[in-house]
């Protein structure tokens, strides 16, 4: 017991009966676990509990960016700066390790009280090559992962992506941060 106050994170009972859901949960861990880097929450550990599939992960006492934009309007070009440097530098990281996100958005990312930004959320990161044997990966007919709002062009058709459509998925959440609206509806 390393005393520690954690934030846990608990798939809903009723994702937790389909099997893509929990296998998007597990990836989820198992991407954010392989990384290792200041921008980035942090997973401690991942199981099961009584049927209740859980992941405790770093706490971070803040906001996210769509909760920032709600009580604060649109950021100044410093606190831009601030917020493209942190995402960035986690994006590259993940991207060294083969890890694609596939869903940068405001909501995904962390403001603590502290001055730092942490991406969130690998619930729908592509690690590298690896498809799991699950169809929590793979876009189904009609049916694409992600935040259109924010996806790339090739995200919304349902190709295959790599760090590049996190690029794209930065600048578009980078022009919503800085205008105070998205540059498209």
């Amino acid at each position: 017991n390393l005393e520690r106050d954690v934030e846990i994170k608990v798939l809903r009972p009723d994702f937790a009966k389909d099997r893509d859901y929990k296998a998007r949960f597990r990836r989820e861990a198992k991407a954010a676990a392989k990384l290792n880097h200041a921008n980035i929450v942090q997973i401690y550990e991942v199981g099961e509990d009584g049927g209740k599939h859980y992941i405790a992960q770093e706490l971070i006492l803040g906001k996210n960016l769509r909760e920032h934009l709600e009580e604060s309007g649109a950021l100044s070009p410093e606190q831009a700066c601030e917020v493209l440097l942190g995402v960035a530098s986690a994006l590259a990281a993940a991207s060294r390790q083969g890890i694609t996100h596939r869903d940068i958005k405001p909501e995904n990312v962390m403001w603590a009280r502290s001055g730092e930004i942490k991406v969130a959320d690998f619930g729908l990161a592509r690690l590298g090559d690896d498809a799991d044997s699950s169809r929590a990966d793979l876009p189904q007919a009609g049916f694409t992962l992600g935040t259109p709002r924010y996806m790339s062009p090739e995200q919304v058709q349902g190709r295959t992506v790599d760090p590049r459509s996190d690029l794209y998925s930065l600048g578009v959440m980078m022009y919503h941060l800085i205008a105070g609206r998205p540059p498209f509806k």
